[in-house]
């Protein structure tokens, strides 16, 4: 009589029994592990967005006015300089998780979020030092994939000085500060840092699949299906910073465009053709649905000769720059999405 080498049902009965409680374990160390990463890449988010927020802070607050700081309730009001002869008004608004930048010349209507991730804001004078001020930040994470209660947050203070209200009236510093052109610089650095979220986007999610999961041939479907919603949430995160930027640009100051020597004193009618032409390039830029819709040749035909090319080119770049991190995430996600195909083949 043969040996028989079949299975029997009590072995696989077991055998199942075995796995399941070796998985058991093992699911929970690669919940844990994902948990971490993703706390991790939250923790560096967050801080780059308070540093840039800190940023824009200080760069408008040391131009403000002498003696034009004013505070209500959750709102920090300064003066700027916009002529020899002419102020506006500047202000940020806390409306929690909002902290909201009001330009000159909008009425506030038009605020700029600064972000939308700030847990506490405020705004407290030095006793001790005319001009100097103390910002203090909280910042909240709210990436998808971590509960709630789990967000990591982020304080730090920062120490401001106001600089024609801590210098002395005949100091030639004056002259440096409450200058309209560095007021619209920050626009310009406003700009820039979403051209730096959108990198920051790919460059998160490249380095979290690498770190921490591997070889993306030898995952589960489980494995990549998460991939997938976290390349999902990234894309839309992505997509919600192109009509962001698109609303920067037209919120942008027509005057920012150009060169201050050749508005300052300009006739009334010449004022509004330049005007109509920054508002040309403006829709022009920000009504762009594509990459390949872009061109700078388009740009520069529509352009007057007496604009500040560096202005229109921080504009354009920066939503290159956003569409290059959507093309990016998007080709990582018809990746993935190719290999749960091929995976849910082989069940």
């Amino acid at each position: 009589m043969k040996n028989s080498k079949a299975i029997s049902l009590v072995e696989i009965m077991i055998t199942i029994a075995l796995l399941g409680v070796i998985s058991i374990p093992l699911y929970y160390v690669l919940e844990e592990s994902n948990k971490r990463a993703n706390i991790t890449m939250a923790r560096d988010n967050i801080k780059q967005e308070a540093n840039k927020v800190l940023s824009l802070l200080e760069n408008d607050m040391t131009q403000a006015r002498k003696g034009s700081y004013k505070e209500n309730g959750n709102d920090y009001t300064i003066k700027v300089r916009v002529s020899d002869k002419k102020e506006e008004e500047l202000m940020y608004s806390f409306d929690k998780p909002k902290l909201l930048r009001y330009l000159p010349k909008k009425n506030h209507k038009a605020p700029l979020l600064v972000s939308n991730k700030v847990d506490k804001f405020e705004i407290n004078e030095s006793l001790n030092s005319t001009g100097t001020m103390v910002i203090s930040l909280v910042m909240k994470s709210d990436l998808p994939g971590i509960k709630p209660d789990e967000q990591p947050t982020y304080e730090q203070e920062k120490i401001i000085v106001r600089m024609e209200d801590a210098t002395d009236k005949n100091d030639p510093h004056w002259r440096e500060v409450g200058d309209v052109d560095k007021f619209f610089n920050t626009e310009g650095n406003l700009l820039a840092g979403l051209k730096e979220d959108a990198t920051k986007i790919v460059q998160d999610f490249t380095g979290e699949w690498a770190d921490t999961m591997g070889d993306v041939s030898n995952m589960t479907i489980d494995n990549l299906m998460d991939v997938k919603k976290d390349l999902l949430a990234n894309l839309k995160e992505a997509k919600q910073n192109l009509t962001d930027i698109n609303q920067q640009i037209k919120d942008l100051d027509w005057e920012a465009l150009y060169d201050r020597s050749g508005i300052v004193g300009s006739v009334f009618g010449a004022n509004k053709r330049k005007r109509k032409s920054a508002n040309k390039i403006k829709d022009l830029v920000s009504g762009w649905k594509t990459k390949e819709e872009m061109s700078w040749q388009k740009v520069k035909n529509t352009a007057r000769s007496d604009m500040k090319e560096e202005a229109i080119k921080a504009m354009y770049d920066a939503k290159a720059q956003l569409f290059d991190g959507q093309a990016q995430l998007e080709e990582n996600l018809k990746t993935i999405e190719n290999l749960i195909g091929s995976e849910t083949k082989k069940l």
